[in-house]
């Protein structure tokens, strides 16, 4: 972890070099997070590509190896309003003749066509790679390769089946105990994470439509109990759609508004609750309000969950952080 000076230092090296040269503020602070990865030459650096993938600062970078995980609609205002559109959108992360692991389940037919023009050395989920979950235990197999018995983790298991092929790509998988070991403490903040019990909450930022299919998959896989909903999103989303996959759920519902210019007011959330067939909705100004209003209603035995956006995530996380920072189960 580096010192508020050595980000300083790197804003100034910035503004310095750049000159007549007009930056964004995604584009400064992505410049800035990468000079002291090349002062201090690591040797790994993981960059997490934003906005779909081609229009992102992070893609200055040339990259030894390319990850598509999921492709779904999102951004649309700038990426397009199909599957298709976006896969070419997120191909643009992908150098010519360059390594790419690709974990989307049905990817695009696009996203193919993208691959073959750049000559790309892919492989594919389904085709060059695949998960298999048993009861406890889940197994993975690359060609000729296989690992079984692996831990489940706490993250959807094609998102660890495709870090694995990563791995795989790079010449460093082992199957040994390390390996078991980080698959059994992966955990992701705001995905299906439980921050408290008696009764369960469950907090998970899932926003688009592949996002709420997985916290639906997990929902099924859990324990039975009385379920409370809360919901909150902002109003650039495909909020009908992101509903739709938890809308016959078992479940009283708490619609709550989000804040900002792309938040969402409690009325117009339960509007859309109300479009997918969820009628008995309570409304409220702001997450904190719906949210304990949940646990006002809820018994020990019950279940929370809230979902809808990070910022709604967050709003309820600050309810369970200590002065330490750590969460708060109680």
């Amino acid at each position: 972890q580096l010192d508020e000076q050595a980000y300083c230092n790197a804003f100034e090296a910035i503004e310095q070099a750049r000159g007549d040269t007009t930056l964004t503020y995604f584009e400064f602070g992505t410049l800035a997070a990468i000079m002291p990865f090349k002062a201090a030459q690591p040797d790994v650096v993981l960059l997490e590509v934003g906005l779909g993938g081609r229009l992102d600062a992070t893609n200055i970078i040339d990259p030894d190896l390319a990850v598509i995980t999921t492709i779904d609609l999102d951004h649309q205002a700038w990426l397009g309003d199909t599957r298709d559109e976006i896969a070419i959108e997120k191909a643009g992360i992908i150098r010519e003749k360059g390594l790419v692991v690709i974990g989307e389940l049905d990817p695009p037919a696009s996203l193919k066509g993208c691959v073959d023009a750049l000559q790309a050395d892919a492989s594919w989920a389904l085709c060059d790679f695949s998960a298999e979950k048993q009861q406890d235990c889940w197994s993975w197999q690359f060609g000729d390769v296989q690992l079984k018995d692996l831990p489940i983790p706490r993250i959807p298991l094609q998102n660890a089946s495709t870090a694995l092929a990563v791995l795989h790509r790079l010449g460093w998988l082992h199957d040994d105990s390390s390996l078991r070991e980080t698959l059994s403490q992966t955990a992701l903040t705001g995905r299906c994470q439980t921050i408290s019990t008696h009764p369960q909450v469950v907090v998970d930022v899932a926003h688009n439509p592949q996002a709420t299919r997985a916290l639906r998959q997990w929902l099924d896989s859990q324990d039975v109990a009385p379920l409370h909903i809360v919901v909150g999103m902002l109003n650039d989303k495909d909020v009908s759609s992101s509903l739709q996959s938890l809308a016959d759920l078992n479940a009283t519902w708490y619609a709550a508004g989000t804040d900002g210019p792309r938040g969402m007011s409690g009325d117009t959330m339960a509007e859309a609750l109300d479009r997918v067939g969820v009628s008995t909705t309570q409304r409220f100004d702001t997450v904190v309000s719906a949210y304990r209003e949940a646990c006002a209603r809820s018994n020990e035995s019950d279940r929370i969950l809230v979902f809808g956006s990070f910022l709604t995530v967050a709003d309820v996380l600050a309810l369970h952080i200590d002065s330490n920072g750590v969460v708060n189960r109680r």
